[in-house]
């Protein structure tokens, strides 16, 4: 179920953005190239994160809020973020040589 949630929302993520890259002129400046390796970045950080939160949390019986669970899942959607923005410093300047500075 997992794998058909992840499939479902790349499709509803990238889908109308494809259909608007192939109808409008923004496929004349290549930026086909950039697109492909930022949809595979995200779906790989979206498909790393749906497994870790599935092994790792666990569902509770009731329907109750349980604040433990959320402060759980913190880390991962931290760590998603931090990924994202080292991709896409890497994507547009080059891979630094030193990403944490002083």
């Amino acid at each position: 179920m997992t794998v058909f949630h992840f499939f479902n929302c790349a499709i509803l993520t990238f889908g109308p953005h494809a259909v608007y890259y192939s109808a409008t002129p923004l496929s004349e400046y290549d930026t086909l190239g950039t697109s492909v390796k930022a949809a595979i970045a995200y779906l790989g950080t979206a498909l790393v994160k749906l497994v870790c939160l599935a092994t790792f949390l666990k569902v509770s019986e009731n329907d109750c809020f349980d604040p433990y669970q959320v402060a759980l899942s913190f880390p991962y959607e931290l760590l998603e973020g931090i990924l994202m923005v080292l991709f896409i410093e890497s994507v547009a300047y080059g891979f630094p040589s030193n990403p944490f500075p002083r």
